[in-house]
């Protein structure tokens, strides 16, 4: 075994004593000894020997674990794929990077929002809101008994229509629906459902929900689709000290902008200056709100299988503004 993986080492031209030198010493040194001798290395070998480490590392822990109990394969190939409208993601180039599998632009998107209905102090300027419509989102594995999405960030969360964008009554479907829940907005379910006219298609709002697959006979799904069911909803709060400033200005603009329409200061249908100005510092403002309310923002995704297991997925979501102005909701695996 050890004569395969020392082969595998030519590839990188690094010496075979010295490196087997290094793995002996990695192996028993603590940490802070490892940086000490991975400096004495020589510069010009020090890129292969620290590559032939982890190749060391990985391949043993692949084949015989490292400790007496035994560890999953990292590399193991997942039970189950998300496909989140992937073929988006090649219409933004290099604006995405390799983890990236699925990106939402404003088709069948909620437009931005502010809803001074829902606002608990009048003397505030209104939070801002933001839905992307999940118009593609799959999951596929064998035997799929449940789904559970979980948003971890103050926030962000979903909106839910069961039956489809615009397919009417939700409430029979929603049975497949339990363990729904709101922690990470400043509004109760009812309020957003009540005073959300335009937010989003989805009329039930939570942060977490587990989806039921199985059917009466028990047997699960390969294929679990959420397309034009989900949304994922953006809500600014004043609490953060950098977005409420960023908020009291978009709020500004916006009364600017209510005033101007009101003294019909444009001419032949075209903006004035001032009109421009303040349409173009609006959509920087709600783009960096948007991007604070995202910042660091995860979804756990996890998918329990009919033999008992369950296995999870971390989601980043992020928000990409393309050339052309246009922002994208982009969905990565971590």
């Amino acid at each position: 075994m050890y004569k395969n993986i020392f082969d595998d080492f030519d590839k990188i031209k690094a010496p075979k004593s010295l490196v087997e030198k290094v793995v002996k010493k990695a192996a028993e040194a603590k940490e802070d000894e490892n940086v000490k001798e991975f400096k004495k290395v020589n510069g010009r070998f020090a890129f292969g020997v620290l590559a032939a480490c982890l190749a060391v590392v990985f391949t043993i822990t692949a084949v015989v674990g490292l400790g007496a109990k035994p560890s999953p394969v990292q590399g193991e190939k997942s039970r189950f794929i998300i496909t989140a409208n992937a073929k988006q993601v090649e219409l933004l180039g290099d604006k995405a990077d390799q983890s990236t599998i699925g990106a939402y632009s404003e088709e069948l998107t909620g437009g931005w929002a502010m809803y001074p209905n829902l606002e608990k102090y009048e003397d505030a300027s209104p939070n801002f809101f933001q839905s992307f419509a999940l118009s593609m989102f799959e999951i596929e594995g064998e035997d799929i008994v449940s789904v559970t999405f979980k948003a971890n960030s103050e926030g962000v969360y979903f909106a839910l229509s069961p039956a489809g964008y615009f397919q009417g009554e939700d409430r029979e479907l929603l049975s497949n629906y339990s363990e729904m829940s709101l922690e990470n907005s400043q509004y109760t379910p009812e309020e957003l459902k009540e005073y959300g006219d335009g937010l989003s298609y989805g009329k039930t709002y939570c942060d977490t929900f587990t989806f039921i697959s199985t059917d009466v006979s028990g047997e699960g799904s390969d294929k679990i689709d959420f397309s034009k069911k989900l949304e994922l909803v953006l809500e600014s709060n004043r609490s953060n000290a950098q977005m409420a400033e960023k908020l009291d200005r978009l709020w500004e603009c916006e009364q600017k902008l209510l005033k101007l329409r009101e003294n019909h200061t444009f001419e032949g249908g075209e903006l004035s200056e001032e009109e421009e100005a303040l349409w173009a510092e609006s959509d920087v403002l709600s783009q960096q709100i948007r991007k604070l309310i995202l910042q660091d923002s995860t979804i756990d995704v996890a998918v329990t299988f009919k033999d008992g297991t369950t296995e999870k997925k971390v989601l980043r979501a992020d928000l990409v503004n393309t050339d052309d102005q246009r922002m994208w909701l982009t969905i990565s695996e971590e």
